[in-house]
């Protein structure tokens, strides 16, 4: 029996396109259970998410090379920083959430300021959502 196969290329490495696609994650709580609060998510490969990141960090880039320009010392990067920049990373990530008011109570709405609080305030909602737009098998399907 002599099967024609479609070989897939170089698409078979192709990630961001799964990426782009979206996630929504529900939020465990302290004790592990289901929270009712959902939150949309592109992987880390997404194309979307990682334009936001490179022009957040050639906005950096430019303000420290205008600063040495200036004859100015540049800021040095503090752990505060490198932890502020990990939120970033994942707001770029984050497009939504909604909420299961049943089960979770009012939530305010979406806006990439409230994920920065919400990921800045809870280390346990960070960590999981750190974890999700890490891991590809949320993403790519079949």
């Amino acid at each position: 029996m002599n099967k024609t196969t479609t070989k897939p290329g170089f698409s078979a490495f192709d990630t961001e396109t799964d990426c782009d696609a979206g996630y929504e994650l529900e939020l465990l709580d302290k004790l592990g259970n289901p929270s009712g609060l959902f939150i949309s998510l592109l992987g880390k490969n997404s194309r979307v998410a990682r334009a936001k990141a490179r022009a957040k960090q050639n906005e950096r880039i430019r303000k420290a090379q205008f600063e040495q320009r200036q004859g100015r010392k540049a800021a040095e990067v503090t752990a505060e920083d490198l932890e502020e920049f990990g939120v970033e990373a994942l707001v770029f990530c984050t497009t939504g959430w909604r909420v299961d008011e049943a089960k979770f109570g009012p939530v305010d709405p979406y806006t990439p300021e409230a994920a920065a609080e919400l990921y800045r305030t809870s280390r346990l909602v960070f960590e999981q959502v750190d974890q999700a737009v890490s891991d590809l098998s949320n993403f790519i399907k079949g």
